[in-house]
């Protein structure tokens, strides 16, 4: 609506704005495409968006060096678990975040061996053993900090 300040002292209505019709119709193809490809986003999941299972596109020699590394890491937790509380996990889970595919294994009172299968070999890692030679081909070097 318009208002007129004519007089000075008050407002008094003028009559109504005329109404963009084709600003309406622009609005409603606007959300109606906006609608559309929401859907199509959520529904068909298009490739260009979300990308596929990043784990697939991995050499075997990535996923050998990611398993070494998460098995590192999982020797590292139980060790400092083992400093910590002066005594083993019982699972890994105890010691902290669990790797995915890495297994751990008692078989003493301060011995264990931490492992995981690549292709058809086993990978292990105990708590006496060099990681500077287990982590050699990943091109990783340990920390110095123990």
């Amino acid at each position: 609506m318009e208002w007129s300040t004519a007089s000075g002292n008050g407002c008094s209505k003028a009559g109504p704005l005329p109404v963009a019709r084709r600003t309406h119709a622009a609005v409603l193809v606007a959300c109606i495409l906006s609608w559309g490809a929401l859907a199509y986003t959520w529904l068909a999941k298009p490739g260009w968006l979300f990308p596929s299972d990043p784990s697939a596109s991995r050499t075997p020699a990535e996923r050998e060096a990611e398993l070494r590394f998460g098995v590192y890491l999982e020797r590292e937790r139980v060790l400092d678990f083992r400093a910590t509380h002066h005594r083993l996990p019982v699972t890994l889970a105890e010691a902290g975040d669990v790797e995915e595919g890495v297994e751990y294994t008692v078989s003493g009172d301060s011995t264990f061996v931490v492992s995981a299968m690549v292709r058809d070999s086993l990978l292990t890692l105990n708590e006496s053993q060099s990681a500077d030679d287990f982590l050699k081909t990943t091109g990783i070097t340990p920390s110095r900090a123990r």
